[in-house]
């Protein structure tokens, strides 16, 4: 079910958030604290969003270019940070042994422990236990743009992977 505003997730056990605009500071609070009281979230944090819209600039229908998570990603001790240097290209990387389709990927440290999340993968992704939930971190969306043809069965397995290691743990 798509949700406009996070402040109204309260009955949901299972989120993915992919490329959100930014959130609004109530929205911010609204995320941490279903997290914290037992909510589990995959996020797709991409830091330069590489798939090409049907939409035009200004649409909200159109994902940001470049998410705007820093405020919550602080909170939870993460930084997101893009390495401009970086070939362009679609590749793939591992990730909780499935192979992960990225293009211009992000990079996730852990600023603070306290919060207990743990770097995954070389920094493609970082996973932790917030409060009584479950969050999981990934630093590029480039699953779930458009599959080309035959390549949509394995963006499934890996994005089904991807909710099992947040849903099962």
């Amino acid at each position: 079910m798509p949700l406009d505003n996070l402040s109204r997730i309260s009955s949901i056990d299972l989120l993915l958030i992919a490329q959100p605009r930014p959130l609004s500071p109530q929205e911010n609070v609204a995320l941490d604290e279903w997290v914290r009281q037992g909510g589990r979230a995959v996020i797709f944090a991409d830091p330069m969003l590489t798939a090409e819209s049907l939409f035009p600039l200004g649409d909200r229908r159109r994902p940001q270019d470049v998410v705007l998570l820093s405020p919550l990603l602080s909170h939870w001790g993460l930084q997101l940070s893009f390495d401009d240097t970086q070939a362009f290209g679609p590749h793939e990387v591992p990730l909780l042994g499935q192979r992960l389709p990225v293009n211009l990927p992000g990079r996730l440290s852990v600023t603070d422990p306290k919060p207990g999340c743990a770097i995954l993968d070389g920094g493609i992704a970082a996973r932790g236990r917030i409060g009584k939930g479950q969050v999981l971190v990934v630093g590029d969306a480039a699953l779930l743009e458009s599959p080309e043809a035959g390549a949509e069965s394995q963006a499934g397995t890996v994005l089904d992977s991807l909710l099992d290691a947040v849903r099962n743990d």
